[in-house]
Parts: C-alpha cells; sequence; structure tokens
C-alpha cells in the first residue's frame, strides 16, 4: 500500500488544556535565548526550572533534532504554536541507570522531550515531522499566516487557536493529494466532497494503485490535566 502523504511527512495537530487550579507559567525569566544550553531560572510561584540542551526558540517555531547513525538518517520535528513554549530535548537520564543491575550491559540511548507552553490555560500545537537520509537537509517551513504553512508543494492549514474547532488540512497539487480534519469544505479534483460525519478524518491518496477516498471518525482528544 501506497500512501504519499505518510511516507513524505507526518504532521500532528494536538490540544492541551490545563487545570484551572494550576499556576500559569509565562517563562518571561528564561533568558536561555535561541541557542542549545543548559541551565535553571525561577519562575511563576517561585517555581525554580532546570533544563538540559534546552533551546527557548522566541519566534516559537521549536525544531527538536535526532539522528540514527546507524542506519543514517536524521529526524527533525518542528513545532509551532500560538503560545510561548519551553521544549527540552535530551538523551541524559536524571537518574543514571545502574548498567551493574543488568549483567553490565549500557543501556541504549534514549531521547526524552519535556515541553512546556504558556501563559494559556488551552493550547493547539502542530508538529512537523521530517525524515531525511544521510546529510541531506529538511524542507524549509514557510509561515504564511497565522496557522498557514508552505512545505515545498505540501500547503498546510491549521487551527491553532485552542478555543475554536479543531482544522487540519494538507494539499499537494503536483501529487494530486489531500488531507482533512474537521468540518470544512473538501474538495477533491475540483468537486466537493461530502462528509458522512462531521468532524472526520477525509484522505484522498493512491491506495494499492488507485486513487480513492477514505473517510474515519476520530476519538475525541483527552484533555490532559
Amino acid at each position: 500500500m501506497k500512501s504519499n502523504i505518510l511516507s513524505i511527512v507526518s504532521i500532528v495537530l494536538f490540544s492541551i488544556q490545563l487545570s484551572l487550579a494550576q499556576e500559569v507559567e509565562s517563562f518571561d525569566n528564561y533568558t536561555g535565548g535561541d541557542e542549545v544550553r543548559s541551565g535553571s531560572f525561577t519562575g511563576a510561584n517561585n517555581v525554580t526550572w532546570n533544563y538540559v540542551n534546552c533551546r527557548g526558540d522566541k519566534d516559537r517555531q521549536l525544531v527538536l533534532v535526532t539522528e540514527n547513525s546507524t542506519k543514517g538518517f536524521k529526524s527533525y520535528a518542528q513545532q509551532f504554536c500560538q503560545q510561548g513554549a519551553l521544549v527540552v530535548q535530551t538523551d541524559q537520564y536524571v537518574a543514571p541507570p545502574d548498567s551493574a543491575k543488568n549483567g553490565g550491559v549500557e543501556p541504549p540511548v534514549e531521547w526524552h522531550v519535556t515541553a512546556s507552553y504558556g501563559p494559556t490555560l488551552k493550547t493547539r500545537i502542530l508538529t512537523v515531522i521530517q525524515v531525511t537520509p544521510g546529510s541531506a537537509s529538511p524542507i524549509s517551513i514557510i509561515k504564511q499566516g497565522d496557522g498557514d504553512f508552505q512545505l515545498g508543494d505540501w500547503r498546510i492549514l491549521a487551527e491553532l487557536n485552542g478555543n475554536n474547532p479543531a482544522r487540519l488540512d494538507l494539499r499537494n497539487d503536483v501529487l494530486n493529494v489531500s488531507f482533512s480534519l474537521g468540518t470544512q469544505t473538501v474538495v477533491i479534483n475540483g468537486g466537493e466532497y461530502l462528509r458522512k460525519n462531521s468532524g472526520s478524518s477525509v484522505l484522498y491518496d493512491e491506495i494499492n494503485g488507485t486513487k480513492q477516498v477514505m473517510e474515519v471518525i476520530d476519538r475525541p482528544a483527552q484533555p490532559t490535566r
């Protein structure tokens, strides 16, 4: 089975809602800047934040890079949201594993990501993941407006306001493929496709050698608290 959308790039859109009882961190005291570094700062309610290999992106375009040197590829995950963010990515452990208890075998390298967003009680995040072979660079993502992105021949429209209904549209007119999540009108081959269910996911792609339309219903997102 061939799927142009899934083989080129992975797109993730998810929402986070914080409990009303929680203190909202503004990250105003974070001075790490756009360079990768380690350190700490005192935030809201005198809470101390410690970060390792952290990059604070003032343009709110967070790029996380992991590499598989054995198989020769890199993964670039770029995030977009309307709020400020503090993202920590590291392959170190807060409490290092004791290899002696594992027969002297060192544990494999595992990447850990911790992300905090604010100041807000609700946010929505768009994550674009690109996998590149060898030393190849990822395709540049051009932001054309709020929730409007161009990735080569791909057009991405995402609703990043957590107070509005979720929406995600992907189109590639060169490959004639598309994906749509939400309630908006879906246009396929110049014609309007009527959703069978409001808020469904609609994929138009080449599957088993033929162009097909697939529509599925997603489970409602569970708020995190």
